[in-house]
């Protein structure tokens, strides 16, 4: 069974690293989400494989994702497109993920990132299990962060 690899308070390091770097906005602590983020929530993921098996996904709502997509493409919601959101959850999960990788042993490779849209948790990735799940808030919302490990 894949162990974790990073602690919660340096997971959350890490996202609010890309946070201010990437997207120059803050990212707080958040209290724990109770029921649904959203109506529907975007989730971004990317996988880690190697010698260290897992995933990282972000979860918001779609008002925080144009919220985020608008400060790292620097334009207004209005002039952003739903491809453009989607890349910039992407690139979020990326980002996030990457520096996850770099704690990871052994060699490992990031595969590229998947976006969804649908309720909450409709993404299910197979035979993994949660290792890290920190809340944090921007803008006012909150996004979750979850790194999941491989089981054996």
């Amino acid at each position: 069974m894949t162990t974790s690899i990073v602690s919660d308070d340096d997971l959350f390091a890490l996202a609010e690293t890309v946070w201010i770097s990437v997207l120059g906005l803050e990212l707080g602590r958040g209290d724990e989400v109770d029921g649904k983020i959203g109506e529907t929530t975007i989730t971004s993921c990317v996988q880690i494989t190697g010698d260290w098996e897992g995933a990282v996904t972000v979860e918001c709502s779609p008002s925080l994702a144009t919220k985020l997509a608008g400060a790292m493409f620097q334009m207004g919601a209005d002039d952003l497109s739903e491809d453009e959101i989607r890349d910039a959850m992407g690139e979020i999960a990326n980002m996030t993920g990457g520096n996850v990788k770099g704690m990871a042993p052994g060699v490992n490779t990031l595969a590229l990132p998947t976006v969804t849209e649908g309720e909450e948790g409709a993404m299910s990735i197979t035979r993994t299990r949660r290792l890290n799940r920190i809340v944090g808030v921007s803008e006012g919302e909150p996004v979750v962060l979850t790194v999941l490990g491989r089981e054996s």
